[in-house]
């Protein structure tokens, strides 16, 4: 009975040092500010992401300015000055702070604080410092290309007023309801339920714990516990390295483009975060391995009389190997007594 409770209590200890480590891995990426800034800084991801606004900007110039076929050949050129300007106004790092604010938002929403995944967008926060840029550089233009746009010096300003209030999206926030999105949803209802899931597995990581060093008490439940710590590390830790290496090449299956190497980055940033718990519990391991191999090795493991009850014999309970040892060198030193006597 012993023996088949134990087995138990030890394939449940698995399975949740398992998921501990998973979860502990989720929590140490997704709902971490500091696993966006390692994103930003040491990957191309944001990089990438700012050159789809660089393409896809023009397209809402010319939508806003509602561009029709019989317009004159002037508003091609106009279109690209507005779009020059707008980039040096909303550059890369004005991208890399809304990046941030999306991602804590990102959290906030994984975290249980927000319902809803909402994109939200606000360009009116430097729309002064746009129209002074606009008329700056229609101040600087020649006089060939003031005629071209057909502006007079004094009309300028006008004009750049008149140019900005055709663009809506620099006049109110851009909000994009991404929960709209089934994958989306589900994603984040998996998430919520996987995280509720995680932090059963959290407590009953302790609470196996604690149950094994009540049942085997001191040493040979340092030994027990350290050996299953340390394997289930090596064994979740490969696991991540195995993945880490093989994950890059299923790019093709995102469901939008992406770039090879950025998504190589994305990954092994990512399931970097998840080898430093199993790290440091498989050292705690080690370190209790250690504790009883060397700093307690000539102690007895003394256990529950009620608990091996089925083990003893003769009225005796079964003894420990360190018992055995003891008895026998009791043995032969009253054997080299007794010799000793009778000589």
């Amino acid at each position: 009975m012993k023996k088949f409770l134990l087995v138990i209590i030890g394939f449940l200890l698995v399975v949740g040092i398992s998921v501990f480590f998973l979860v502990m891995g989720v929590h140490r990426t997704v709902l971490q500010h500091n696993y966006y800034e390692d994103l930003m800084n040491e990957t191309e991801l944001v990089d990438e992401l700012y050159e789809v606004v660089r393409e896809e900007l023009p397209k809402i110039i010319i939508e806003e300015m509602g561009e029709e076929e019989d317009e004159p050949d002037f508003v091609e050129d106009l279109i690209s000055d507005v779009f020059t300007v707008m980039l040096d106004i909303y550059d890369e790092n004005w991208f890399k702070e809304e990046f941030l604010s999306f991602s804590s938002h990102v959290i906030d929403v994984l975290d249980g604080e927000e319902t809803s995944l909402v994109l939200t967008i606000d360009l009116s926060e430097r729309r002064d410092e746009l129209r002074a840029e606009m008329i700056t550089h229609f101040q600087t233009l020649d006089s060939e290309q003031k005629a071209e746009f057909e502006l007079e010096d004094e009309e300028i300003e006008k004009f750049v007023d008149e140019l900005l209030e055709d663009f809506e999206f620099l006049n109110e926030p851009i909000e994009i309801d991404l929960s709209e999105d089934e994958q989306i949803v589900d994603i984040l209802k998996n998430f919520n339920d996987y995280r509720q899931l995680g932090f059963i597995a959290f407590g009953a990581f302790f609470f196996l714990m604690a149950l094994f060093s009540f049942l085997l008490v001191k040493t040979a439940a340092l030994k027990f516990l350290g050996i299953i710590m340390l394997v289930m590390s090596l064994i979740f830790a490969g696991n991540v390295l195995i993945w880490r290496s093989i994950l890059s090449g299923f790019y093709t299956l995102i469901p939008f483009e992406v770039n090879r190497d950025v998504f190589a980055q994305v990954t092994h940033l990512t399931l970097n975060g998840f080898l430093c718990v199993p790290v440091m519990v498989g050292v705690a391991g080690l370190i209790l391995i250690i504790i009883k191999m060397v700093f307690l090795r000539g102690k007895v493991d003394k256990i529950d009389d009620n608990f091996l009850e089925e083990d003893k014999e003769e009225g005796k309970p079964e003894m420990t190997t360190e018992e055995n040892l003891d008895e026998k060198q009791d043995e032969k030193k009253e054997e080299s007594t007794e010799e000793n006597k009778e000589a």
